[in-house]
């Protein structure tokens, strides 16, 4: 148990976004009848974070400490490098998905006269 502390840690940094997510995929419930994709896209994108925080606990509270003290820094640097163009390259799909979910489902509406 003692052992997983860092993960909590981590886990409790993260909890504003992890309270926003899961309003998020309430949000989603809530509005699936009336605009079905952009709930969707909500959905999907909230549960890609979800995992994200999850995993960034892991690689930061429990890796990171594991292998600094099996391994040393200098094998760690390459895992973390990975893992944050990684991570990066995922919270970039994610806002990309909140974007797309924003302007989903909306009709084309007719040029105002001027």
């Amino acid at each position: 148990m003692e052992d997983l502390l860092p993960v909590y840690t981590v886990l409790l940094g993260s909890s504003p976004m992890f309270v926003a997510t899961i309003v998020g995929i309430v949000m989603s419930a809530l509005y699936w009848a009336r605009v079905p994709r952009a709930a969707l896209l909500v959905l999907v994108a909230c549960v890609l974070e979800i995992l994200l925080i999850f995993a960034t606990a892991a690689v930061s509270g429990w890796y990171v400490p594991h292998a600094m003290r099996d391994n040393g820094a200098v094998a760690i640097q390459h895992v973390m490098m990975f893992w944050g163009v990684f991570n990066s390259l995922l919270h970039a799909l994610v806002f990309g998905l909140l974007v797309w979910a924003a302007f989903a489902g909306r009709g084309h509406s007719a040029p105002t006269a001027r």
